[in-house]
Parts: C-alpha cells; sequence; structure tokens
C-alpha cells in the first residue's frame, strides 16, 4: 500500500500565515500586559501617566503624543490579532496602516524579535530584524489577499438553496 500526501492548496497556506499573524499580535499584546502587571504597573496607564509627568517636567509634548500613539497601536493590535485570526480582510488592511507606526515606535509583530536586541547588543541587528519581519509580514498578507482574490473569481456562486 502506499500513500500520497495530497498537496497543499496555496489557500490553505496563505491562512495560516495570516491565522499566525493574528496570533503574534495577541501574544505580543499578553506579553507587555503581563510585563506591565509583573514590574507592579497599570498596563498602558501608567505609561500615559509617566510620559504626562515627563511632558510637564520638560516642558515639551513629544513624551505624551509618543506614548499616545503607543497605546493607540497596542490597542489596535488587538483587532488585528482577532481580524486576522478570523481570516477577515480588514485585518490585512488594519495591519498594513499598523506597520510604519510599528517600525517608528519599534514594536514587534513577532514578540520574541525585542530580546534579539538585548542578547546580539546591536541595535542595528534588531532594527534591521523588525524591518524585515514587517515587510514580510505585509508581503504574506499581501500574497494571501491576491489567492483570496483568485479562489473567488474561480469557485461558483452557490444560491440559498445550495444549487449552483
Amino acid at each position: 500500500m502506499s500513500y500520497a500526501i495530497a498537496p497543499t492548496k496555496r489557500s490553505d497556506r496563505t491562512t495560516l500565515c495570516t491565522h499566525t499573524w493574528g496570533v503574534l499580535d495577541l501574544v505580543s499584546v499578553v506579553l507587555l500586559m503581563v510585563a506591565s502587571v509583573v514590574a507592579g504597573r497599570i498596563p498602558l496607564w501608567d505609561d500615559v501617566a509617566d510620559a504626562l509627568t515627563t511632558s510637564q517636567q520638560y516642558g515639551s509634548s513629544l513624551p505624551l503624543f509618543v506614548s499616545c500613539m503607543h497605546t493607540v497601536v497596542v490597542l489596535s493590535l488587538l483587532a488585528t490579532g482577532y481580524l486576522l485570526a478570523c481570516n477577515r480582510p480588514a485585518g490585512r488592511y488594519l495591519a498594513s496602516a499598523q506597520a510604519p507606526f510599528r517600525i517608528a515606535l519599534v514594536i514587534p509583530s513577532v514578540p520574541f524579535l525585542g530580546y534579539l536586541g538585548s542578547t546580539t547588543g546591536s541595535v542595528h541587528v534588531m532594527v534591521a530584524a523588525l524591518v524585515l519581519t514587517e515587510l514580510g509580514k505585509l508581503w504574506t498578507l499581501r500574497k494571501g489577499a491576491v489567492v483570496q482574490a483568485e479562489e473567488s473569481r474561480v469557485t461558483p456562486a452557490v444560491t440559498r438553496s445550495g444549487h449552483q
């Protein structure tokens, strides 16, 4: 007896990539929250409060602006994670919109990437890895959208009664 393994469809692989990115976004938020709680801080709230204090000390609103942007991006990661895990097209658009902010605020799509800088001792390696993973994420999400569009054109429409 011989067994043949059926080739996986492109849509299965792209769906798996999309789900993986969604789960990684949710893991990022959970790790951030856990790290704050372990440090005895209220997640996100204490960051904004510290930024407000710093802004008042130095007379610049930049720390408060950056902290608020970070909070908005982190909260939007919950939406992106859910939408990508459910393979919704809106998740792709939201992830694409987040990419520049994630790079600017150094919020990696792969949560463990943040430790790369501390283990290698090189900020350049971490920043390069951050940019490359974001580009890889955008490429796989775009590829998933293309595959989904191709399949929707090929798949015949099914009526309510279940007939083509």
